[in-house]
């Protein structure tokens, strides 16, 4: 999404407001769009799965080291996601 994004920016030119605004608008739109996907998708996961017990083996990626792929990060990120959304 980034990238289609930045060309339509980028294609928009500098001095085209309207376009970069209406831009803006979108971007907040989609991001807030995939944001409630991924909150579906987690409570979806969260009905399949019985309770994970806490497990400390289980955080031991979670440092300041950025993850080894962007395919990585990303279930590192909805395994966080998950756990914590089981909290409430």
């Amino acid at each position: 999404m980034q990238d289609a994004w930045r060309r339509e920016r980028e294609a928009a030119g500098a001095g085209a407001t309207d376009v970069q605004n209406e831009l803006a608008a979108r971007v907040a739109r989609e991001t807030n769009q995939l944001d409630k996907w991924c909150e579906q998708k987690l409570a979806d996961i969260n009905k399949r799965h019985t309770h994970v017990p806490y497990n400390p083996s289980a955080y031991s990626y979670l440092t300041l080291d950025p993850p080894i792929s962007d395919p990585q990060g990303i279930w590192e990120y909805i395994h966080f996601h998950r756990c914590e959304f089981r909290k409430f």
